[in-house]
């Protein structure tokens, strides 16, 4: 983690006041589901996917499950983001109604250094691409509140539907046997 890129990215760019879920792996029905990176902010919840590719790739848009990565005239297809954000949106929609919290969940695609074509907008989702990224930036550091009750108890609770791999340090055993 110390040396993602990705992670380094949104640490160093957004305010202290977004909450990241950095691709959680949650536990629903005793079953792992990988999620995306979730910022949780005082006003509501943003799943970003983010598309990686070679750089000076254009990525294209489809309807359909497949989307393109186009660079040299050549094309590669992968999965269409819209189906694991959906998804994302599902487990967290569930998790925090059957909690009595209702914060406004929004979707994103995201890729900093690749253009991306699309016919038409995502249905709900908003589309961050290396032309965009700087306003999508600016509209996060505008935010300007301080943490809210909703957005700490929504992190508790999808921190506590996701796996977790944690070891006790021998200073944290010190200060209780004190």
């Amino acid at each position: 983690y110390e040396e993602d890129a990705q992670l380094i990215y949104f640490l160093t760019r957004l305010p202290d006041i977004y909450l990241i879920l950095y691709k959680p792996i949650f536990t629903i029905k005793n079953a792992p589901i990988d999620g995306e990176i979730i910022l949780i902010s005082p006003v509501g919840i943003e799943i970003l996917y983010v598309i990686e590719a070679e750089e000076g790739a254009t990525i294209i848009a489809d309807h359909d499950r497949i989307w393109y990565e186009e660079k040299n005239h050549k094309r590669s297809s992968f999965l269409n983001p819209l189906i694991s954000l959906k998804r994302n949106e599902h487990i967290i929609k569930t998790l925090l109604q059957s909690h009595g919290i209702h914060l406004q969940i929004r979707k994103t695609i995201f890729s900093k250094h690749h253009v991306i074509l699309a016919p038409t907008k995502p249905y709900q989702t908003n589309v961050v691409d290396k032309r965009t990224e700087e306003k999508w930036l600016l509209e996060k550091r505008r935010l300007n509140t301080t943490l809210k009750r909703d957005q700490l108890k929504s992190a508790e609770i999808l921190l506590n539907h996701c796996l977790t791999n944690a070891v006790k340090r021998p200073e944290w055993e010190e200060a209780w046997d004190e």
